[in-house]
């Protein structure tokens, strides 16, 4: 019988969703495979351009799952970007009809700014964000809504849509709708505080034992990378290699080990503007207010 994935964490980006799968991964009852975004679902939403997506075919993402455990009672994808599709999600249920659904929200602005940081951590040009300045990239938003204002060759034009990426009430109403009890929504900030009770709700939630302890952990910390002579260097040569990658995968792989010793990182601090984090806020609005609605605006 082909093993089929039944849980997944489907968002939001940069919302502690890469430590929370590592976290459930350590249930004896929840195998989570190695590749925690095998982008099978949720393709079409994360790349822009059709030669991008679906490059995993079904049959190779269900090998991802072959061999697990029996006693597994769960098999995780952690692709988040699926949070911005009822499609995928609908296609997930015709497929896996018993599966459930674990959203992480946080707040909007601190989300935005982290996710801006994340677009530091890179000098690939298309993935890169325009400017260091948080403010600065945010105000490009009306551009972005035209098409303009996006780093040079960019193919996935929704890393750079902090409004699409957090505005929640254009989202969750429809998957509450759809999913009903098997949707469990989770705030960062409770998360991030209290990891242990939010434990407690995600095992009750699949009805697994609750006598195993998860080892919380940090991944994906805020550092961006430093902006030197060196790392542009190496950057401008990996920039126009970038499209061979598949075709040097073997050198690719070994080179990687070597961005450590190349690339040098420094730690992200938040922009700290008051004014400016007003005018976020102002732009979310509406999201403030739906979070409202599901009582947890305090715990995002």
């Amino acid at each position: 019988m082909t093993n089929y994935p039944n849980l997944f964490l489907i968002g939001a980006p940069k919302s502690g969703t890469t430590s929370l799968a590592a976290e459930l991964g350590q249930h004896p009852e929840i195998f989570c495979p190695k590749e925690k975004e095998p982008r099978y679902y949720d393709s079409t939403v994360f790349y822009d351009f059709p030669e991008d997506q679906n490059r995993v075919s079904k049959s190779q993402y269900l090998d991802l799952y072959s061999g697990v455990a029996p006693q597994k009672k769960w098999l995780l994808d952690a692709s988040v970007f699926v949070m911005y599709s009822l499609d995928a999600v609908q296609r997930i249920v015709e497929d896996s009809p018993e599966a459930k659904f674990i959203i992480v929200v946080r707040d909007p602005l601190s989300a935005s700014k982290s996710m801006h940081s994340q677009r530091l951590k890179t000098f690939y040009t298309h993935l890169r964000e325009v400017n260091d300045d948080f403010y600065t990239c945010f105000d490009l938003l009306p551009l972005r809504r035209k098409g303009e204002a996006y780093p040079e060759g960019c193919r996935n034009k929704i890393l750079f849509r902090y409004d699409l990426l957090y505005s929640y009430e254009l989202y969750l109403p429809k998957l509450i709708e759809f999913l009903g009890s098997r949707l469990l929504i989770i705030g960062y900030k409770a998360y991030s505080q209290n990891p242990e009770q939010v434990h407690e709700k995600i095992t009750a939630f699949l009805n697994v034992d609750t006598n195993n302890e998860f080892q919380s952990e940090q991944r994906n910390k805020s550092e961006v990378v430093d902006n030197n002579y060196l790392t542009r260097s190496a950057y401008w040569l990996a920039n126009r290699l970038y499209p061979f990658r598949r075709a040097l995968k073997p050198l690719w792989d070994l080179a990687k080990p070597l961005k450590t010793l190349i690339i040098k990182k420094k730690v992200r601090t938040q922009n700290l503007d008051p004014s400016g984090d007003a005018r976020v806020r102002e732009a979310f609005s509406p999201t403030y207010e739906f979070l409202e609605t599901l009582y947890i605006h305090n715990h995002a």
